[in-house]
This record gives C-alpha cells, sequence and structure tokens, in this order.
C-alpha cells in the first residue's frame, strides 16, 4: 500500500504522471508519482501503462473526496469534525506497522454513517 500526500492548494493544479521521478511539472503542476516519500525510480519504471493509469484514477477519486470534505468544512455541514476525526483514525489504523483492518472498517462505518446522517 502507498500513502500519497495531497497538499492542499488554491485554485487549479495540473495533476500529472510521469516516470521520471525528477520531472516536478510548472508552478501549477504536480507529478502525483513524487507525492509519496517511499516511492522510488526503480519501482516506477517497473509499472505499467494498466497500473500508472489506475493510480491515476485512484489518486483523482482521492482528490474529488478532499475538495468534498473542503466544502463541508466551508458550508459547516453537522458532523464535519466527526468525520475528519473518522477519516483519521482509518489512516491511522493502515498507516502504522501492525495494520488494524477491523479498526479500520470500524471507523469506516462510523464515517459512512456521519455522513449519511449529516
Amino acid at each position: 500500500m502507498w500513502h500519497y500526500r495531497v497538499t492542499n492548494f488554491v485554485g487549479t493544479c495540473n495533476f500529472f504522471i510521469d516516470k521520471n521521478l525528477t520531472v516536478c511539472g510548472a508552478h501549477n503542476e504536480t507529478n502525483i508519482m513524487r507525492m509519496s516519500s517511499n516511492m522510488t525510480q526503480a519501482y516506477v519504471n517497473s509499472l505499467t501503462d494498466a497500473e500508472l493509469s489506475s493510480l491515476m484514477a485512484s489518486f483523482s477519486s482521492a482528490l474529488e473526496s478532499f475538495e468534498i470534505l473542503s466544502g463541508w468544512r466551508i458550508a459547516k455541514i453537522p458532523f464535519c469534525q466527526a468525520i475528519e476525526a473518522d477519516l483519521k483514525t482509518i489512516t491511522v489504523q493502515l498507516q502504522t506497522n501492525t495494520m488494524n483492518y477491523g479498526q479500520a472498517r470500524w471507523a469506516y462505518s462510523q464515517c459512512a454513517e456521519k455522513i449519511l446522517k449529516a
């Protein structure tokens, strides 16, 4: 499992994939392959076009989720802080050396319930 960081940005940002990890992009562009601290050039070189497309699709979905959450923060929807706390719990449970999928699933279901209630 790879952990990608998504930075906060204002305005438009063009996210793209380039197998060359030295390619950063211009001021409003970001190579998502550089957004994982553990990514190596050898691993990137081994990825197929289908795997790269899958990574881009997953990243796009994650980015859309972040945009939705940002909108909820601005609109101050009910349970927003609790939803974010559940998401942090999921992240922690999946990032540790002893991953706890049961706790991550529980936090995910709690998060979904709060979203439906909001």
